[in-house]
C-alpha cells in the first residue's frame, strides 16, 4: 500500500487531467485516489493491524471531522450548489481520504521517507518542466504543467513547489549508506533544493521563494546538533522567527503611489490589501458560516458594487481571499477554521517535542520547515486552496503522526 499512496504522490499534478466519469466531472488524481481507497478498504476488512494502526493514531481524526463538517455546512449555504459540490469533492473529501490511508497503512519511518519522496519526485518533474519553459523564445512568468489549467497562476508553480524545499535535505541525506554515497548525498542536498528555488522563481512568487528559502534555512537548523548545544537556543529562535516576520513585512508592504490615477492600485501587493480590507467585512458579516463553499467572489462583487475600481479591476482577482486562515474561515466557516487550527496544533505540538527530546532530528525540523512554508506563504495567499495542496497538507499532518511514534500513532 505504501507504494500505492507514494504513487498518489508523484502523480498530485494529475489532477489538472479532467473528464466527466458517468456525467460527473472528474480527474486523473481522484480516479487514482478511489482506486487505492478500494483496495485500502479491503485490506483494512481483512487485516486486523491495519484496523490497530488506524485506532491507535484515533486523536489525529477530530480535525480532519471538523472541516468535513464545516464543508457540509458550507454546501448548504452555498449559492451554487453545483461548484460547492464540486469544491468538496476535490478540496476536501479526496485529500481526506489520502489522509485516511495515510493514518491507516503507514507504518514506519521509511514507509512515510518512500511517500515524501514520491512528492519530491513529482515536484521535480514540475520544476524542470518550468525551467524548460522558462528559456523558451517570449516566456515571462512561468507556470509549467499547470497552463493546463485556463485560470491557473504562476503561483500555483510556487504552491507546489515551496513546501518541498524544507525536506529535500533530511530525505537526500537520509540516503546515506557509505562514504561515497555521502558525497553524492551532499551534492544532492544542494542540487535538489537548487532546481526547486530555481522554478519558484521563475514563476516570479516573491512570496513563494521568500516562504522556501526561509523554510530550508529553518529546517538546517533546527536539524543541526550545533544549534541545541548552543546557550538560548531557543530563544535564538524565537527572535530569530520575530526578525523573518518583520522582515516578510516589506514583501507584502503596499505602495499606494503606484497607481494610474491616484486611487486605482496596479500592483499584486497593493490589491490584496484592498482583498482583505473587504474580507474582513466579510468576516465580521458572516463569522459563523462563512460566506459558502465556493462563496468569496459572489459575495465579494455583492458587497463592493458600488465602490469605485472594484467592479472593474479588483471583484475579477478576487477569487481567493489570499489568506490561508481567512480564506478557511470564510470558506469553511468557523467550524472548518478550528479543523485547521486542530491539525496545525497537533502536528506542530508532536514536532516540537521530537525536537526537544532529541529523537525526531533532521525529520521532524524538515517537516516544521514545510510547515513554516505554508503558513508564512499562507499569509498573503492561500497555498493549500487546491487539489493537490490539500493532499500535501494532510500528508504533512500524517507525517507528524507516523514520527510522533506509538503515543500519536503506532509505528
Amino acid at each position: 500500500m505504501t507504494s500505492r499512496i507514494a504513487l498518489i504522490a508523484v502523480l498530485l499534478p494529475t489532477y489538472l487531467v479532467r473528464f466527466e466519469l458517468f456525467g460527473i466531472p472528474s480527474t486523473l488524481l481522484e480516479v487514482l485516489i478511489y482506486l487505492t481507497v478500494v483496495v485500502g478498504v479491503w485490506q483494512f476488512a481483512h487485516d486486523r493491524a491495519v484496523r490497530s494502526r488506524l485506532w491507535s493514531r484515533r486523536v489525529w481524526l477530530w480535525p480532519a471531522g471538523l472541516i468535513l463538517l464545516g464543508a457540509a455546512a458550507g454546501i448548504v449555504i452555498a449559492d451554487d450548489s453545483r461548484t460547492a459540490l464540486g469544491l468538496w469533492k476535490g478540496f476536501i473529501v479526496d485529500p481526506i481520504l489520502v489522509y485516511l490511508l495515510l493514518l491507516a497503512f503507514v507504518r514506519t519511518v521509511l514507509d512515510l521517507r518512500t511517500i515524501l519522496w514520491g512528492l519530491l519526485a513529482g515536484g521535480l518533474v514540475v520544476a524542470l518542466w518550468a525551467l524548460v519553459e522558462s528559456i523558451t523564445p517570449g516566456a515571462s512568468r512561468t507556470i509549467g504543467p499547470y497552463d493546463l489549467d485556463p485560470d491557473a497562476s504562476p503561483n500555483y508553480l510556487a504552491f507546489a513547489l515551496a513546501p518541498l524545499v524544507p525536506l529535500t535535505s533530511w530525505l537526500v541525506k537520509s540516503q546515506i549508506a557509505n562514504r561515497k554515497s555521502q558525497i553524492i548525498s551532499h551534492i544532492g542536498s544542494w542540487i535538489v533544493p537548487g532546481l526547486l528555488l530555481a522554478a519558484i522563481a521563475v514563476s516570479g512568487s516573491r512570496a513563494g521563494l521568500v516562504a522556501a528559502v526561509g523554510g530550508g534555512i529553518l529546517a538546517l537548523v533546527l536539524g543541526a546538533e550545533w544549534f541545541w548545544r548552543l546557550k538560548g537556543a531557543k530563544t535564538v529562535l524565537v527572535v530569530g522567527l520575530l526578525l523573518a516576520a518583520i522582515g516578510s513585512w516589506w514583501v507584502v508592504k503596499p505602495d499606494f503611489s503606484l497607481s494610474d490615477d491616484g486611487s486605482r492600485t496596479v500592483t499584486s501587493t497593493n490589491v490584496r490589501w484592498q482583498l482583505w480590507a473587504v474580507t474582513g467585512e466579510l468576516v465580521r458579516l458572516n463569522p459563523v458560516l462563512g460566506t459558502g463553499l465556493g462563496g468569496f467572489q459572489t459575495a465579494f462583487g455583492e458587497l463592493t458594487a458600488d465602490r469605485v475600481n472594484f467592479p472593474e479591476f479588483i471583484t475579477p482577482r478576487a477569487r481567493t481571499p489570499h489568506n490561508l486562515v481567512v480564506g478557511v474561515w470564510v470558506e469553511l466557516g468557523l467550524v472548518g477554521l478550528l479543523g485547521l487550527i486542530g491539525s496545525l496544533v497537533l502536528a506542530g505540538k508532536r514536532l516540537f517535542a521530537l525536537l526537544r527530546q532529541g529523537s525526531g532530528g533532521p525529520a521532524a525540523a524538515a517537516l516544521i520547515g514545510a510547515w513554516f512554508v505554508l503558513l508564512t506563504h499562507g499569509l498573503v495567499d492561500q497555498p493549500i486552496w487546491k487539489n493537490d495542496g490539500m493532499v500535501v497538507f494532510w500528508i504533512l499532518v500524517a507525517s507528524a503522526a507516523v514520527l510522533a511514534g506509538p503515543r500519536g500513532g503506532a509505528r
